[in-house]
């Protein structure tokens, strides 16, 4: 087959699993979902036990790639772990977590305005996890204190402080 053809028809199915309109299957009347009345009962990829099921399945995902970063990082393959983490982001885009083993990760690479960034998106996600904010807070003022920046250290610092109950 053509592979302009095969990319051309790959394309057509694409978009056609992409609209918005879908039958409701074993009513035997092809009912659009989205019209008034439809039976969406039968609808398992909606039910709550799917549902379930795939978010513990992207935790598992999660905790998996997150245990094999840590051995990486432990081996010294600290790039190795640091994409295995962006992958982990990829799965669970708002785990503050996620984000701080990485910005740790470009701290100990020197690349302290990246390890500030991640630090601080972690801290944004973090919610009320106050030993997450603290050790974000110590990336955050240590690399601000490497790069010579002494107000936002002493900024970062004074968090530092709160986090820890001084």
């Amino acid at each position: 087959m053509n592979i302009k053809l095969f990319l051309i028809l790959i394309g057509i199915m694409i978009l056609g699993a992409c609209t918005k309109s879908e039958t409701v299957r074993g009513s035997g009347n092809n009912v659009p979902v989205d019209a008034p009345g439809a039976d969406t009962s039968s609808r398992s990829s909606n039910s709550p036990e799917v549902q379930q099921r795939a978010r513990s399945g992207q935790r598992s995902a999660v905790r998996a790639l997150m245990r094999s970063s840590r051995r990486q990082v432990n081996a010294g393959n600290l790039s190795k772990g640091a994409s295995i983490l962006e992958r982990a982001l990829k799965i669970s885009p708002r785990n503050a977590i996620i984000y701080s083993n990485l910005a740790e990760i470009h701290f100990k690479q020197n690349q302290l305005g990246d390890a500030e960034s991640l630090a601080l998106k972690s801290n944004s996600f973090a919610r009320n996890d106050h030993d997450l904010l603290l050790r974000n807070w110590k990336i955050i003022a240590e690399s601000r204190s490497l790069r010579g920046d002494t107000a936002g250290a002493n900024k970062a610092a004074s968090k530092v402080d709160k986090y820890q109950g001084r």
